[in-house]
């Protein structure tokens, strides 16, 4: 036996459309429902697009001008947002985790050290070195590595990246 009822909806019994204000009153529901139905279009084409997988912004993708021999340098640090920096130092992290310790400490949140890594690149001259270079200075400043030591090894790097 076959059963009827299922997905089956309620049969709507046509109403005759007796007056103007009738058929002006069932215009207006229908475009009511027109409206809403196009804003939940939009508003799950807006979730997909946000869902979607990123793509890198010309300004941030690794290039001549943001990279540096393959690593991430100070132009393509600044303008990335700061979830962006974040998830960049996170991974940094996991590789010292994983490979072995690179002499990254700080004892620095996320968000201090993505700052830290700001400042180190104010100066136009730090601009061309990787951030993973900006972070080994870093973490000799926090170590308390007397300054004419740190200063020499930013000596150092800046001829090893012009």
């Amino acid at each position: 036996m076959i059963d009827n009822t299922i997905g089956a909806r309620p049969i709507q019994p046509m109403v005759p459309l007796n007056s103007t204000a009738d058929v002006m009153r069932k215009a207006a529901e229908i475009r009511q429902i027109n409206q809403q139905t196009e804003l939940m279009r939009q508003q799950t084409e807006a979730l997909r697009q946000q869902n979607s997988t990123p793509t890198l912004d010309p300004q941030t993708e690794p290039d001549a001008n943001n990279a540096t021999q393959g690593l991430l340098n100070g132009r393509g640090w600044l303008p990335m947002t700061l979830q962006e920096r974040i998830y960049f130092l996170g991974a940094a992290h996991d590789m010292q985790q994983v490979y072995g310790d690179f002499g990254l400490h700080f004892g620095l949140t996320s968000q201090q050290l993505a700052n830290a890594v700001e400042d180190f690149y104010i100066n136009p001259a730090n601009l061309p070195l990787p951030v993973i270079d900006a972070l080994q200075i870093i973490s000799l400043q926090r170590k308390g590595v007397a300054p004419p030591e740190v200063e020499q090894r930013l000596v150092e790097m800046r001829r090893k990246f012009q």
